[in-house]
């Protein structure tokens, strides 16, 4: 039974020990480990101010294929500054029900250029011929450190680079973006 008893008694001889020498040495002890810890928390502090900060928006595409039914299209998005896909929604039209394809795997290691396209095997009855929501890109989009988000918005751009109708035929078509930028909490 001594054994058994043996290592308690130890820890609690040194646990004693420890706190008679903490008590003796009042709280300089305690003011020099937070003096110390202070250092790094503050050398991190500046490490995240000058890194880049990451804003979400969302960027709702628009395509008005002026009066031809629409059954395919191709558009690509740039920016100035790197930004990754964190989700693509549909048009909620049924003729594209499903979310537009795109390079999933370039666009959430973080890129300035993605390529979303789409298209529809319905008939030209079942096809919009006006202007239609055609994909919602939810993106973080990364900001160098300084940069606001009037800087992200001026450098956001949209090229139509194919537009169909149900034969394939290419047609003269519009693209517009609407830019929603995530609320920040605590700035208004």
């Amino acid at each position: 039974m001594r054994k058994r008893y043996a290592i308690p008694a130890i820890a609690v001889l040194l646990l004693a020990a420890t706190s008679a020498i903490a008590l003796a040495s009042g709280h300089a002890g305690r003011d020099a480990r937070n003096a110390t810890a202070a250092a790094p928390v503050k050398q991190a502090e500046r490490a995240v101010e000058a890194a880049p900060a990451v804003r979400f928006a969302t960027i709702t595409v628009t395509i008005d294929p002026k009066g031809v039914p629409l059954a395919a299209y191709q558009f690509e998005v740039t920016a100035g500054h790197a930004f990754t896909v964190v989700g693509l929604d549909h048009a909620g039209h049924p003729a594209f029900a499903d979310p537009p394809r795109y390079d999933r795997a370039a666009a959430a290691d973080g890129t300035d250029r993605l390529i979303v396209a789409d298209y529809s095997t319905r008939p030209a009855g079942q096809l919009v011929a006006k202007p239609q929501r055609v994909a919602v890109i939810h993106a973080a989009f990364t900001l160098d450190a300084g940069d606001d988000a009037g800087q992200l918005t001026d450098s956001i751009a949209l090229t139509l680079t194919a537009a169909a109708d149900p034969a394939g035929n290419r047609i003269d078509a519009d693209i517009t973006y609407d830019l929603h930028l995530a609320e920040r909490p605590g700035q208004e």
